[in-house]
This record gives structure tokens, sequence and C-alpha cells, in this order.
């Protein structure tokens, strides 16, 4: 390579330059996590999610939330389900953890949101809960056109929002009748 080109298309000096290295990219880095505030919660599920069997059998959800900061108030959560799945209102259990969970809007069956209280967590609580939803004819088709069954489930806070939606954790099978000649 051409040593003129080369110092022509330099942008800094390399005094510059190291200071910038050694001075700035830590405070970048330090304000970077200032910045970026999780809303402080680890979503896990106790129990895999238990197929559906469109018209027959509903199929339930665990859910373990455990909230790693004191910053993460006023938690709204929702679960996405997959189409054609629905939330069978009243469905709701709390399995353990100090701390509460009710049904908020239930308005779209496909992705309810539910309230934890009190609003106001610390490091460390947590609650364990399970719902339940049914599947019908949309969510045979979803299947049969090869879609993922995997809940997504979203927790928003004061400090920001946490979205599980790894497409390898806790898929589950809709099951359904298929007649042939």
């Amino acid at each position: 390579m051409n040593k003129r080109y080369a110092q022509s298309v330099s942008l800094v000096s390399p005094g510059v330059a190291r200071f910038c290295t050694k001075r700035c990219l830590p405070i970048l880095f330090l304000l970077s996590g200032l910045f970026s505030s999780q809303a402080q919660v680890a979503i896990t599920y106790p129990e895999q999610a238990k197929d559906v069997v469109t018209c027959n059998q509903d199929g339930d959800l665990r859910v373990r939330l455990r909230f790693t900061s004191n910053n993460a108030d006023a938690p709204v959560v929702t679960i996405n389900l997959p189409p054609g799945l629905q939330y069978e209102a009243g469905s709701l259990q709390t399995i353990n953890g100090n701390l509460n969970i009710t049904e908020s809007d239930l308005s779209d069956p496909g992705a309810p949101q539910f309230l934890i209280s009190p609003s106001d967590v610390s490091a460390n609580d947590a609650v364990d809960f399970a719902i339940t939803c049914s599947g019908g004819c949309d969510a045979r088709d979803f299947a049969v056109e090869g879609g993922l069954f995997k809940d997504t489930v979203v927790v928003q806070t004061a400090a920001g929002t946490v979205i599980e939606d790894n497409p390898n954790l806790n898929t589950y099978n809709l099951l359904f009748a298929s007649l042939s000649h």
C-alpha cells in the first residue's frame, strides 16, 4: 500500500488516538451502562409449557419472574401468545413468591396483561404464576404453515422493558386432528 495515501486518510494523530483509547473509552462504557437501564428482571420457566390440543385440551404456561434491582417499579407483564391461541380469563394462578399478580387488560386474549403488586418492588422479590390458553382453527393454520409455538413474555417497569422471546426456550406443540382418506 502507498505510504503517502495511508497517511493522507488518517483522521487523528497517534497521540489523540492513545488518549481516547485510555481515557474516553472507559468513560463511554460506564455511561452506556447508565443509559441502557434494563428493567432488571430475570424471566425463567420452572416447568416446560404444556402442549395445546385444539378444541379439546388447554395448555398451561408457568413463568417465574425474579427482580434483580430496586429500580424495576410498577411492573406490567404482557404474554404474547402465538396466533390462534387465547388466554382463558380467570385462569391466572399465583404459585409461589412474595409478590402478587392480577389480571389487568384482557381486551386482547392473544396478549393478556397482568399487574404485579406491590408496585414498589425490591431486589430478590419474585412471583411464580401460571396461565391457561386454548387454541382454535387459526392456531391449526399457524401450525400447518410451520409456525413456532412460543409465548413471548414482556415485563415493562419504570426502569425499562425486558423481553423473553428466545425461540430455543419453552416452545411447545399444537396437537390437532387430521383426517385423510
